[in-house]
Parts: structure tokens; sequence; C-alpha cells
């Protein structure tokens, strides 16, 4: 996993680097920051997750910046807190479907590229992919019913994630600034735990609001 992690980390590194440097060498760039929040059905998955895995609803919420010099793509860095898991449901003799829900939460940075289908107008559809970056900051198993207390497994838990995200949205300009809904499967590539071989998978639909930061940023391009 540490060499996994290292080439994430070069990778995400050069990229940006060289992403900066052509950025700061054009005076066609263009630069949006914004907030945005969704919705993850999310699950665990892998030879570790047992058959009664079944997705659990989540929050996903933060913030993000565009860059882009071209009409036809863009590079978006975002920072994001991110929960993820599973609910469990078992069939027990004599007991009416104990239930549990276990909870992974993140701090996420994915780096995305995205390519648009259109490059100009006010309604553009994209495709977009890219590495993600995940800090664990929350891992615990709680029974479904409010008085079970949560039990904690951080310890025993990775404490980094490493994913890979690709979907698909719409930009749609009104006035000034930009409403970016988006539809994203994010696919983990470690183990959630240090002894199972248990990913995480999400699928969020979010929206975000990206203001102009710079003077290009009010054009067709974000």
């Amino acid at each position: 996993m540490n060499k996994i992690l290292i080439l994430a980390a070069m990778t995400t590194a050069l990229f940006l680097a060289s992403t900066l440097m052509v950025g700061a060498q054009t005076t066609t760039s263009q630069w949006s920051i914004g907030p945005k929040a969704g919705i993850t059905l999310a699950h665990l998955w892998g030879d570790g997750v047992s058959d009664n895995a079944n997705p659990r609803v989540a929050e996903q919420f933060g913030a993000f910046v565009t860059w882009s010099n071209d009409r036809w793509y863009a590079v978006s860095g975002e920072l994001l807190y991110s929960s993820k898991g599973s609910r469990f449901r078992t069939d027990v003799p004599f007991f009416d479907d104990l239930k549990s829900v276990t909870k992974v939460s993140y701090i996420e940075m994915p780096i995305l590229f995205r390519a648009f289908l259109m490059n100009k107008g006010m309604v553009r559809p994209h495709f977009s992919a890219g590495p993600s970056l995940g800090i664990l900051v929350m891992a615990n198993t709680k029974g479904v019913n409010p008085s079970t207390n949560a039990r904690s497994f951080y310890n025993g838990a990775n404490k980094v994630d490493v994913g890979f995200n690709v979907g698909g949205g719409v930009n749609i300009r009104v006035k000034k600034i930009w409403i970016n809904p988006e539809l994203r499967y994010n696919l983990g590539l470690v183990s959630t735990t240090s002894n199972a071989g248990v990913r995480n998978g999400a699928l969020t639909l979010s929206v975000g609001v990206g203001f102009p930061i710079s003077k290009g940023a009010y054009s067709d391009n974000q």
C-alpha cells in the first residue's frame, strides 16, 4: 500500500505543478472557486465484506477551485468532508433482523480533469476523471437503535484512502456564476482496514456553485 500512496502523491504533485506552471505562463487562464454539497450512496466492497452489506445514504460537502485556459477542458481541486460505509442486516433465529451501520469518514482531496462536450454556451455538459486522497477522521459501527453505543475501530483502520473518480455533469451559467450539478463514482483502491480486503465505493450526486476570481472566469470556460 505504501508504494501505491507514494505513486499517487507523486503523480498528484507533478500534475498540480505542471497545471500551475502552464496557468502562470498564459494570459487566458481563468479561475473560479465555490462551495459544493451532495448526497452519497456509499457501500463497502471486497473479499472481506459480508453478503448482507447494503448501501447507506451519507453526506458530502466542501469547496473547490477550478482552473482552465482552454474552452474544451478544465482542472479542479476539491477539499471535502466525505462520509462512507455500509448498512448491515443479519437474520438471526429468535431475533428480528439485527441491524447495524458502519461509518468511515474522510477529509478527501480529489483532483479532477474535466472535458467539455461543447466549447461554449450557457449549458455545458462534461465528463470528469481523476484520483483522490482521503485522510480518515472517523470509523465506527453502531446499531440502528439510537440507544446503541457506537464502537470505534479507528485504531484498526487505515488512516489514508486512495481512490479514483469518474463521472459527469453539467455547468449551467446564471449571470456571472456557474451552477454545477454532477454525478460521480469514487472507487476505493486500498483497504479501509489493516487486516481485511474491504474497500470503499461511493456514488455521489452533488451541486457546486462557482464564483469567478479572475476576469477571464466570466467567460464560457468554467
